[in-house]
């Protein structure tokens, strides 16, 4: 492809992401080029576009844009579903994928911090609109959980704190954070989503100075407003390190071990 040619393809792909209402990543490590020809031409029938794209073009692609926030998922082999207006539609090809492999959903969650409209945090933003956009957000995203069999939805908002107190009703901000969750619960009851619902400690970062910074506050801001029954604990080793613990500090600090779940831990551990 020359250079002209890339360019004339990231401006493409650049207009085309900027109109799609629903962008998903995946790994296609382990399959066949058969095996996505095949899947491509699954997601065609269904109306939404399946492609494998250099992640250097694809950067070239959002710079700048709403979904530069992806910048961080472009690692190794990596395909876009672009779809519609309905997520579900791309759920339900990969539900078939599902059916057909074995491979189940550990976890759903929605990016509540890449995108500018989060700046002030999204379910502890100052802004009503970006409450209300992030609610829509874990809304669909706990139905796509759910139709995909997830086993549990994870809250993940790196943004959820403040930089000063200056400006900021702390007790206020951590209402909104639990009214948050609590709609979360009560729409999974409705639907029927039985998965865990996971608490992610996630300190400086970005902000400064975060609500959910390390196991011990996430687990007292589940208790002060009565979320233990139904939320528990998604611990990261990087983050303890980030929190200034060592690695089994959040383990002694959560409730009790099944409380707690390991993600991504490093390999010697």
């Amino acid at each position: 492809m020359s250079r002209a040619e890339k360019a004339n393809f990231v401006d493409g792909l650049s207009s085309r992401l900027d109109s799609a209402p629903f962008v998903a990543l995946a790994d296609y490590r382990g399959i066949s080029v058969q095996e996505v020809n095949a899947l491509r031409n699954k997601f065609r029938d269904a109306g939404i576009h399946y492609e494998v794209i250099k992640n250097k073009l694809a950067k070239r692609a959002i710079a700048g844009s709403e979904k530069e926030g992806l910048n961080d998922f472009l690692i190794g082999m990596t395909s876009w579903i672009i779809s519609g207006e309905d997520p579900i539609a791309a759920a339900k090809v990969l539900k078939a994928e599902q059916q057909r492999t074995g491979i189940k959903l550990l976890w759903g969650t929605a990016c509540l911090f890449a995108n500018p409209r989060y700046m002030h945090g999204a379910a502890t933003s100052c802004n009503a609109d970006a409450f209300a956009f992030a609610a829509a957000q874990v809304k669909k995203m706990i139905e796509v959980t759910k139709e995909l069999g997830g086993t549990n939805y994870v809250f993940w908002g790196g943004r959820e704190g403040y930089q000063n107190l200056w400006n900021t009703d702390m007790k206020r901000e951590l209402d909104h954070l639990a009214a948050f969750m609590h709609m979360a619960v009560d729409y999974a009851k409705e639907i029927g989503y039985t998965g865990q619902f996971l608490f992610e400690p996630k300190p400086k970062e970005p902000t400064k100075h975060q609500y959910d910074f390390d196991a011990a506050a996430c687990i007292n801001f589940l208790r002060a407003y009565g979320l233990e029954d139904h939320v528990k604990l998604n611990l990261e080793t990087n983050h303890a390190t980030l929190a200034g613990h060592y690695e089994a500090c959040p383990l002694y600090t959560s409730p009790s071990p099944p409380d707690a779940t390991l993600s991504r831990m490093p390999a010697s551990a």
